[in-house]
C-alpha cells in the first residue's frame, strides 16, 4: 500500500482547485442576478496561505478529532477497555452479522435523525477496533462507519446541522416530503447494509493488513483484580446520550417544549451569596436542541470539553497513574494529528472555491442544458456543489440562490431541497473532498483506489434510485 495516499490525494485536490482559478472566470449571484466577471487567479504565495485561513475558522474540526484521540488514548491505558471489546465480540460470535447490521442502522439513524455527522467520528474508533476483532477487514470497518453516517445524510429528516439553511433558501420546512426522506434513507440502508454483509461475509477472517494501534493491547492486572466493566459502559453511554440530546432539535420540532432552554436560564440565574456560581463554572454554554458544530457558533466547544471531562473521569474512576495518563493523551492525541491535517487541508478546497468562485459557471451550463427544471442535471449541479464546497451548508449557500432564480417555479422546491440534502450525502461517500471519508481512510491506513473500487457499486445503486424517487416525485 502506498504510504500517505490519502494526504496525495488531498493534495492533488487543492491543486487542481488551484487550476481552476486560472482557467475559469468567477461568477456569483448579486441581487438575484448571476454576476459574471474577470479571473481571480490565486497565486502561489496565497496558496500557502490559505492553509492558514482554513485553520482559523475550521480550527474546531482538528480541535475535535485530538479530543477523540485524547479519549482513546486514555481509553488504552485502562484495561477494562479490551475486556468490554472482547465481551461484545464474544456475545456476537457465531452472529457477528448481526452487529454489523445494528450499527450501520444506529449511526444511520442519529444521523437521520440528530445530525451529528462529524460528531460521530468519536465512535469509529471502537467500532473499528470492535469490526477488526471480529475477523473483517478494514474496508468493511470503513463501510459500516463512514457509510452508515453517509446514508443517514442522504435521507435526513430532522438534523438541523446537515440542512437547516436550505429551508430558509427555499421555503420549505421539515416536514416537506419527509415521508419521500423516510423512503430514501430505507431503501439506502437496505443497499449499504446489503453490500456490507455480503462482501464481510467473503472476506471474513482475512484482515491480515490490520495495524495493530487499530485494536488495543490486552493490559496485565493484580492477580486475583477484576476488572469492572459496567462503569466504563455508563460513563461512555452518558456522553454519548448529552452529545446526542444536544443536537436534536428539540424547539425546532416542538415549539412549546422549553424545558431545557428553562433549566439552563435557571442554572445561569442561579446565585450563591449574590455570586452566579454556576454560570461562572460553565461559561458560554447553549441548552440542549441548540448544539452544534457550525463555524462561528459559541458551542463549537461543547464537544471536546465534554469528551475530555469523560477521559478525566475514566481516567479517575480506573486509578490511572499520572504518567500514564499523559502517555495515553500524547499518544492518543498523536495518532489523531494527521487526520485532523488532512480534514484542515480538505477545507482549503472551500476556501479556495469561495474565494474565488468559478463554480456557478458549471451551475448555469448545467441548468441551460434543458428547458425547465430536468431532474439529472439538478442532480449533477447539487454533487457539483458538494464536491466544491465540504459541507452541506456551504454547498446550499454557494448554489442554492442562484437555483432559485433559475427555477421559479416555488412547487418544485420541495423536490429540489430532497435532491440537494440527498445528492450531498451521496457525493461524500467518494468525493475526495469529504472529510468524515478521507479522515477514516488515513486513520485505517485504506487507499482512496481500493475504497472506489470497493464502493462503486453501491454508489451507483444508490445514484439509481435517488433519480428515480426523484422522477416519481416530479410525475406526483
Amino acid at each position: 500500500m502506498k504510504k500517505h495516499n490519502i494526504l496525495k490525494v488531498v493534495l492533488l485536490s487543492i491543486f487542481i482547485v488551484f487550476l481552476c482559478t486560472w482557467i475559469f472566470p468567477i461568477a456569483y449571484v448579486n441581487y438575484d442576478q448571476l454576476v459574471e466577471s474577470t479571473r481571480e487567479q490565486l497565486g502561489l504565495f496565497d496558496l500557502f496561505s490559505y492553509p492558514l485561513i482554513a485553520f482559523n475558522f475550521f480550527s474546531h474540526i482538528f480541535l475535535y478529532v485530538l479530543v477523540c484521540g485524547l479519549l482513546y488514548g486514555v481509553l488504552y491505558k485502562i484495561p477494562a477497555y479490551r475486556v468490554l471489546l472482547e465481551k461484545i465480540k464474544k456475545g456476537f460470535e457465531g452472529r457477528e452479522w448481526i452487529f454489523l447490521s445494528v450499527t450501520m442502522v444506529v449511526l444511520a439513524a442519529i444521523t437521520s435523525a440528530v445530525g451529528f455527522s462529524f460528531g460521530l467520528i468519536v465512535l469509529f474508533p471502537m467500532l473499528i477496533s470492535l469490526i477488526l476483532l471480529m475477523g473483517y477487514n478494514k474496508l468493511v470497518a470503513a463501510s459500516v462507519t463512514v457509510g452508515s453516517v453517509v446514508v443517514g445524510m442522504i435521507g435526513n429528516t430532522f438534523a438541523v446541522d446537515i440542512f437547516s439553511y436550505v429551508n430558509t433558501v427555499l421555503g420549505t420546512t421539515y416536514a416537506s416530503e419527509l415521508g419521500y426522506k423516510a423512503i430514501i434513507l430505507f431503501l439506502s440502508l437496505g443497499l449499504l447494509m446489503f453490500h456490507t454483509l455480503r462482501y464481510a461475509k467473503k472476506t471474513k477472517n482475512q484482515n491480515v493488513d490490520v495495524k495493530e494501534e487499530l485494536i488495543p493491547q490486552e493490559i496485565k492486572v493484580e492477580k486475583g483484580k477484576k476488572v469492572r466493566v459496567w462503569p466504563l459502559v455508563v460513563i461512555f453511554d452518558l456522553m454519548l446520550v448529552i452529545l446526542l440530546m444536544g443536537c436534536f432539535p428539540w424547539q425546532t420540532l416542538f415549539p412549546e417544549f422549553t424545558a431545557f432552554s428553562d433549566a439552563l436560564t435557571w442554572l445561569q440565574e442561579f446565585e450563591l451569596f449574590g455570586f452566579p456560581i454556576f454560570y461562572k463554572v460553565l461559561g458560554n454554554v447553549q441548552a440542549f436542541g441548540e448544539w452544534t458544530y457550525s463555524v462561528g457558533q459559541i458551542p463549537v466547544a461543547t464537544f471536546p470539553v465534554l469528551i475530555v471531562f469523560t477521559a478525566l473521569i475514566l481516567a479517575l474512576v480506573y486509578r490511572v497513574k499520572w504518567n500514564d495518563l499523559l502517555d495515553g493523551i500524547c499518544n492518543g492525541m498523536k495518532k489523531a494529528v494527521k487526520p485532523a491535517a488532512i480534514m484542515i487541508l480538505i477545507y482549503m478546497i472551500l476556501i479556495i472555491a469561495t474565494y474565488h468562485p468559478f463554480q456557478l459557471l458549471f451551475t448555469k451550463a448545467l441548468l441551460g442544458l434543458t428547458e425547465g427544471f430536468n431532474v439529472v442535471t439538478m442532480s449533477i449541479v447539487a454533487f457539483l456543489a458538494s464536491l466544491f464546497n465540504v459541507e452541506a451548508l456551504y454547498q446550499v449557500q454557494s448554489t442554492l440562490p442562484y437555483v432559485a432564480t433559475v427555477i421559479t417555479d416555488e412547487s418544485l422546491y420541495p423536490i429540489i431541497a430532497v435532491i440537494f440534502q440527498s445528492i450531498y450525502g451521496l457525493a461524500m461517500l467518494v468525493v475526495p473532498s469529504s472529510v468524515i471519508l478521507m479522515g477514516t481512510l488515513d486513520y485505517l491506513g485504506v487507499s482512496y483506489g481500493n475504497w472506489l473500487k470497493h464502493i462503486w457499486k453501491l454508489f451507483v445503486a444508490i445514484l439509481i434510485v435517488l433519480l428515480v424517487i426523484f422522477l416519481i416525485m416530479l410525475a406526483l
